[in-house]
């Protein structure tokens, strides 16, 4: 008899596919998702603990351009569709930030853990999370400046 091996604290899609740790399939949601062409936003919201980090990471692994995913979604419902694989599967940049790590007993030190999330994603121009307080002075000046022609 297999043991299943559960993946208790784990929510990477690649990490959990790879090792072999029971997964039940959500990528039918990616064809939803798709189907939904003619919305600018599609907002996802779950209860704690109910899988939103693994379903982001998932959808990650599908679109990301520097990656090779068909292994990853072998056997999973997704791949019975042939043409939307080779439409979006890694064909697209992708930008993957998760926000379970930001929290603070106040509102500085969340920013702060905010920013450090922001800047390891990539999406922080430049400009050094410490510094981030001086940078909202200046017109236009880092992702939390203020806009062009702000007061």
């Amino acid at each position: 008899m297999n043991e299943m091996r559960i993946p208790i604290g784990r929510s990477g899609f690649a990490d959990i596919r790879r090792n072999g740790y029971y997964y039940v399939d959500k990528s039918g949601f990616i064809r939803e998702l798709l189907r939904t062409a003619g919305r600018q936003v599609t907002l996802i919201t779950r209860p704690r603990r109910f899988g939103k980090t693994l379903g982001m990471s998932m959808l990650s692994e599908f679109f990301d351009i520097r990656k090779e995913s068909s292994g990853l979604f072998a056997g999973l419902s997704i791949t019975k569709e042939k043409d939307l694989c080779k439409s979006w599967m890694n064909q697209y940049p992708t930008l993957f930030l998760s926000f379970k790590s930001v929290d603070g007993l106040n509102f500085g030190k969340a920013y702060e853990k905010l920013a450090a999330v922001i800047c390891q994603g990539g999406g922080c121009g430049g400009i050094e999370p410490g510094t981030w307080g001086r940078a909202q002075r200046y017109p236009g000046s880092g992702l939390f400046g203020r806009p062009h022609g702000g007061v």
